[in-house]
């Protein structure tokens, strides 16, 4: 039986989906590819079915920030290499170790640069489902509208 035909099927979904936090389910949904639990995945796709590449920033912003993640690691890391290695008077290894940090960061902006960070508009992701959980809801007033008139 389809369950969008049955009004009870379809208040229960929507209790469920007010219940949840709904927005951060539907981001995670978009991050992982599927939501971790079976039965908030399954009302997702059954109730509030957005897709995830309409959602996803734009590739200016989401190469800069992966750029700006990559680059703050490695200069934190090659700061707390220089002080370790200076006190402990290991100059020439810190120098060796700073062309390879230099070479391995070239890599990473590299794969960065292939795959940058996945970063979604939440505030169009919340507008688009109130819109879709507001049409649910005039859905689900319909059909007890149309039930009762049948009954009555």
């Amino acid at each position: 039986m389809d369950t969008s035909q049955n009004p009870t099927d379809l208040k229960t979904d929507l209790a469920k989906l007010e219940k949840i936090d709904w927005v951060a389910a539907t981001i995670l949904r978009f991050r992982l590819g599927s939501h971790p639990d079976f039965e908030i995945e399954n009302l997702l796709k059954r109730r509030l079915n957005l897709p995830a590449k309409k959602y996803l920033g734009s590739l200016p912003v989401r190469l800069l920030c992966t750029f700006a993640m990559i680059l703050t690691f490695f200069a934190v890391a090659w700061g707390f290499f220089w002080f370790a290695f200076s006190i402990a008077g290991f100059t020439n290894f810190l120098r060796e170790l700073s062309v390879l940090m230099t070479f391995l960061m070239v890599i990473i902006f590299g794969i960065g640069f292939s795959h940058p960070l996945k970063l979604f508009d939440e505030k169009a992701v919340e507008k688009a489902g109130s819109e879709v959980i507001r049409s649910l809801r005039v859905e689900c007033a319909e059909e007890k509208s149309s039930s009762e008139a049948r009954q009555g």
